[in-house]
């Protein structure tokens, strides 16, 4: 059942460390759709616990296959929690390099986070920064984004990321219990 939590990408970096009781509850998955970014929300227990964790995600596809070459997910695990930006790369990376994410390139307000590296298994690599809520409004106005991270021959791939839709998802997901 806990791969059922593992599309989560924010509660598979979060929950790594879980009690086995969360881990065999088996989560209520919802979505919506805004513009580019994707809601997702699961409806977890721990004990008597009930509580929903949601996240933002966007995912890079190639043409062609339609095979996710990255996916970038903001959320966290709790409301009092700092929100992660979470990363799911392919697992062919080089992991001395971070994770990097630029926004507002090429104007004034450019500014860039770097994730590091928590685990890899056989299908992807995760990265995660934790974000303050300055950072966190800096994300969110971004005009533009990009990612970029390493491949194994020490290759930097970058894949840009549209923000159309985010703040629309964020306000709608997080913004309106607080």
């Amino acid at each position: 059942m806990y791969s059922k939590v593992i599309s989560l990408s924010v509660a598979a970096v979060l929950l790594g460390a879980g009690s086995s009781e969360a881990q065999q509850t088996a989560p209520s998955l919802t979505t919506a759709t805004y513009d580019a970014w994707t809601v997702r929300c699961a409806a977890v227990s721990q004990g008597e616990d009930a509580r929903s964790i949601c996240e933002l995600v966007q995912a890079a596809r190639l043409r062609g296959s339609g095979q996710t070459v990255l996916e970038t997910a903001i959320g966290r695990l709790n409301q009092a929690d700092p929100f992660k930006v979470v990363f799911k790369v392919p697992k062919s990376v080089w992991l001395r390099k971070p994770v990097v994410l630029l926004l507002n390139e090429g104007v004034e307000t450019e500014f860039s986070l770097n994730a590091s590296y928590m685990r890899c298994n056989a299908q992807a690599c995760i990265a995660d920064v934790e974000i303050d809520k300055h950072m966190l409004a800096q994300v969110i106005g971004a005009s533009n984004a990009a990612v970029t991270f390493t491949d194994i021959a020490q290759k930097p791939i970058r894949i840009p990321l549209t923000m159309r839709g985010l703040d629309a998802a964020f306000s709608a997901t997080f913004t309106s219990g607080e």
